[in-house]
């Protein structure tokens, strides 16, 4: 019998540049996912140097559910995230962001899901949660995010930003609404920019303070 969150699909965008140094183990953690039902889109902006995966297991080229666009020029990380988050489409229930240094605990997606209990479209739902600091061996945890106590809200995300990207999973209503903004001006950051507008919107926010 098939769980309930099983045929969520799952949209992952991932901005790079020139990032190599933990990029295969960043793919092969996405990879091993407990949650299968998972796309993963590379936004290259521009970067000088070819992406060098070390294992010969992984191939951008061969693997279907990894899609790699690599942009025509320079537009920064926030608005490569931004840009990417709407040029992926809206065939996903869900969408998290990654950077080009996380590797992922297995759970990661399930974890996020199973929070957001599938709310899909009733209203729009932005998830996230501490992280996890660990060695530049990744052997060893050597620290994690700070709580935040104060509650989350619009007059919160004016002055503080607590949710982390690389930590992010929103539903496909609370999508629609960040991707009205991509052309707009130059961005700061993505995900205090989603912050701002899902809570300024009215919507569900999940923060999950286990790491």
């Amino acid at each position: 019998m098939k769980n309930k969150f099983e045929e969520a699909k799952v949209a992952v965008i991932l901005g790079y540049y020139n990032g190599n140094k933990y990029f295969t183990e960043q793919i092969k953690s996405i990879l091993e996912q407990t949650h299968k039902n998972i796309d993963i889109y590379i936004f290259d902006d521009k970067s000088s140097e070819s992406i060098a995966l070390k294992s010969k297991d992984l191939d951008l080229q061969s693997l279907q559910n990894i899609k790699y666009i690599k942009r025509e020029k320079n537009i920064g990380y926030a608005k490569n995230f931004l840009k990417g988050l709407k040029e992926v489409g809206d065939n996903y229930h869900f969408y998290a962001f990654s950077d080009q240094d996380d590797i992922w605990e297995k759970d990661k997606i399930s974890t996020a899901l199973t929070q957001t209990d599938l709310k899909i479209n009733q209203h729009p739902i932005l998830y996230f949660s501490r992280t996890a600091y660990y060695s530049s061996d990744c052997m060893k945890e050597i620290g994690s995010s700070k709580i935040f106590k104060k509650p989350t809200s619009f007059s919160n995300a004016l002055v503080q930003n607590i949710a982390g990207g690389n930590t992010i999973l929103m539903n496909s209503f609370a999508r629609k609404i960040v991707i009205q903004t991509v052309d707009e001006n130059d961005f700061i950051s993505h995900d205090w920019w989603c912050y701002l507008l899902i809570t300024g919107a009215g919507g569900e926010i999940i923060y999950d303070k286990k790491k």
